[in-house]
């Protein structure tokens, strides 16, 4: 993000996390952090980040569901013990990233369920729900065919050992298959439509609240945000006292911010957005329904360098 500062914490917790001083970190200098990581750690996060009253509204976490597997660990508050309900208001103040539900689009429940007896009997590898990454290989191959097809019908004097034309092909399109969309961009990428989830208060289930398309790279909303804030606002971009209560107002009235923290993850990276929140989430133009929309200049990188610690 232009004009934005990035820190990033790497961390592993099969060794343990002391939470805290990240969390001190965090406090002093942001109030959005970036989670990538394993499910599990998230919730730790979570319960430590509600014990330090870090769960008000006044801080987001943003984390990310690559799809829905055992490998990446469950991304729920739900874990059926006696933190349930602490950890059930903590994720109100979480945004999940992922891919929409279209990328689970299958062919046949007959067809998925001959990928599974195979991939047992064949591999001995057995797993219970669809697994993205056979879609994407059973998808590959019509897409291959369709393709193959096309070229020899439509230019039968074609080349097919120039394999850099062929490949030229796929990029940039759209593939209708029988069961689902695939869209692939300008360097053969496959992009899927990304979804913005955050809890639904009542149900306790994350509710999609934002859809970027696939091909064209737009968010639209399609929910209203359920911010554990009153007046259901976003975070603010700094405390009312600064981050070092530098304020004047603050010092002459003795005012401070209670300090507070939050924490980490499974071989992962914590990235705390300085400038960030007041692009994405505090835009202060007054209009609630777009305060996350940003301009085509706002994009780009930094031009400082960070260091990051561990």
């Amino acid at each position: 993000m232009k004009d934005s500062q990035l820190t990033s914490v790497k961390i592993d917790s099969n060794r343990g996390v002391d939470f805290v001083p990240i969390l001190t970190h965090f406090r002093s200098a942001s109030r959005v952090m970036i989670f990538l990581g394993h499910g599990q750690p998230l919730r730790q996060l979570m319960l430590k980040a509600s014990e330090l009253s870090m769960t008000n509204g006044e801080y987001a976490y943003i984390a990310m569901e690559i799809f829905e597997s055992p490998l990446f660990g469950r991304f729920t508050w739900q874990y059926g013990d006696e933190d349930d309900q602490r950890a059930k208001e903590a994720f109100r103040s979480v945004l999940l990233l992922g891919p929409d539900v279209s990328i689970y689009d299958a062919p046949s429940v007959d067809l998925v369920d001959e990928w599974k007896r195979r991939s047992a009997v064949t591999f001995n590898v057995s797993y219970r729900d669809l697994n993205p990454y056979v879609m994407a290989s059973y998808s590959s191959v019509i897409m291959f065919g369709n393709v193959l097809k096309e070229t020899i019908s439509g230019d039968p004097m074609f080349d097919l050992r120039d394999g850099a034309e062929f490949a030229k092909r796929f990029l940039n399109r759209t593939f209708k298959l029988d069961y689902t969309e695939v869209f692939i961009d300008e360097a053969g990428e496959r992009r899927t439509d990304l979804a913005v989830r955050s809890i639904n208060a009542t149900t306790g289930k994350f509710t999609v609240r934002m859809v970027q398309d696939k091909a064209r790279s737009r968010l639209k909303i399609v929910d209203k945000f359920d911010w554990p804030s009153e007046g259901n606002v976003p975070p603010r971009n700094e405390p009312l006292c600064g981050y070092q209560n530098y304020r004047a107002i603050c010092r002459a009235s003795g005012t401070s911010e209670v300090p507070a923290a939050v924490g980490a993850t499974t071989s992962c990276i914590i990235i705390i957005a300085l400038s960030f929140t007041w692009i994405v989430f505090h835009r202060g133009t007054g209009n609630q329904d777009t305060w996350w929309a940003l301009e085509t200049g706002e994009f780009g990188y930094p031009t400082r360098r960070f260091r990051s610690f561990s």
